[in-house]
């Protein structure tokens, strides 16, 4: 099999961008899905971003009951639905380089 690559490629930008991509929308469905109450659980999200890895965490110290359900308001955690949704994204071609403007 041979592949042919016309024109300068940054595979490591195009890459990180779609990490970047990911990482968002996976910070941004777990937040909308975080129960709440005072609100300090779903503001207690961020992100660290590293060079190859990006971190999505909350430092709320009830976080993990939450995330395992102990909220009728989100009765199957965050995380796991979150996830779910990106790998949805996912199938329907949303972080595909080319569709991204990555590649010309």
């Amino acid at each position: 099999m041979k592949v042919f690559v016309k024109g300068k490629v940054d595979l490591k930008k195009a890459m990180k961008k779609v990490l970047n991509e990911v990482t968002n929308d996976l910070f941004q469905e777990v937040r909308q899905l975080t129960p709440v109450d005072t609100g300090r659980a779903q503001n207690g999200w961020n992100i660290v971003r590293g060079s190859d890895t990006n971190i999505i965490r909350n430092a709320v110290p009830y976080i993990e009951p939450l995330d395992k359900g102990h909220s009728d308001q989100a009765p199957e955690g965050m995380t796991k639905p979150a996830i779910q949704r990106i790998q949805q994204y996912a199938k329907t071609g949303k972080y595909k380089p080319k569709k991204r403007g990555l590649f010309k």
